[in-house]
């Protein structure tokens, strides 16, 4: 299945998952990709972190003569 970015959210992720289904769907050029967040200091407050302090910039990741890393992942 290919899908837009605005279409693959959780539950049709969900649907696609139970029924076999291998989904492609695009990044807009201009999303907001954050590095995942580090571990969480002991004593903090506050609730947890969503996202990293880095911005990933998709032009620089597309460019690299190394390829994209591909990955495996529970929703």
């Amino acid at each position: 299945m290919i899908a837009d970015g605005a279409h693959a959210k959780a539950l049709f992720l969900g649907l696609m998952r139970v029924l076999a289904v291998a989904v492609m769907s695009r990044l807009r050029k201009n999303s907001a990709l954050w590095t995942v967040p580090g571990p969480r200091v002991p004593h903090q407050r506050g609730p947890n972190r969503i996202y990293g302090e880095h911005r990933i910039d998709l032009a620089k990741r597309g460019g690299q003569k190394r390829g994209w890393a591909t990955g495996t992942f529970d929703l």
